[in-house]
């Protein structure tokens, strides 16, 4: 399993942006606080940054005269968000693979299947889930930030790539800013880092306790 560290690296533990489809933001915030945790233990070890119900399985829901394969994937989805309330991990992640199965262009879906997949501590699954969701919609804001911390550790060059794409979408985001700011300091590019840690904290000034001792930044 790929491990580096993640020290100070800031997760606003969003959810997805307003408008999408299926819209379960809060229990998005809730499940990705949980898999933060499990994605920072799995990307921690080296000195990189400083930043549902039980039941038995079911069968795969055949189509009917009523429900659209649609209508049915948003269901087994549901099925997924109540899986993983009760910590019933495996069997929310069979939910979205079925989902999926239905719905192939179901980004919540991969979203949803890659924030499980960190939560069971599967770091290359969780990075395939959400990459997959970001090629079916490249602005979803979540995967994304959630993708960059994942790769801060393997992959910085491609974490440095996705955070820049998340600033294009929107400049003045802080967390984002703030690791970008961490990641920059960690690949030697200190004075660039400290220009988008310093942005970060002039928006969102609580940031700057999340800062290390090592890196000086202005009053």
């Amino acid at each position: 399993m790929r491990k580096a560290r993640l020290e100070g690296i800031f997760d606003p533990l969003r959810g997805p942006p307003k408008g999408e489809k299926f819209d379960h933001a809060k229990w998005q915030i809730k499940q990705l606080c949980r898999a933060t945790e499990i994605t920072l233990a799995l990307v921690c070890a080296g000195g990189l940054l400083g930043a549902c119900f039980s039941g038995s399985a079911e069968k795969l829901p055949t189509p009917n005269r009523t429900l659209s394969n649609g209508q049915m994937a948003d269901r087994l989805i549901t099925s997924g968000i109540a899986q993983n309330d009760r910590g019933n991990l495996a069997l929310a992640r069979r939910d979205y693979q079925k989902a999926i199965a239905l719905a192939p262009k179901n980004y919540v879906a991969e979203y949803d299947l890659g924030v499980t997949e960190a939560l069971l501590g599967n770091a290359p699954a969780s990075e395939a889930a959400y990459a997959r969701a970001i090629v079916l919609y490249p602005s979803y804001r979540s995967a994304l930030y959630n993708l960059a911390i994942l790769e801060t550790g393997p992959n910085p060059t491609r974490s440095l790539v996705l955070y820049s794409e998340l600033l294009r979408i929107d400049p003045r985001d802080p967390n984002v800013l703030f690791n970008l700011g961490m990641l920059l300091v960690s690949m030697g590019r200190a004075s660039e880092g400290r220009s988008d840690l310093e942005s970060a904290i002039t928006i969102l000034p609580s940031l700057r306790t999340r800062v290390p001792k090592t890196i000086v930044l202005s009053p």
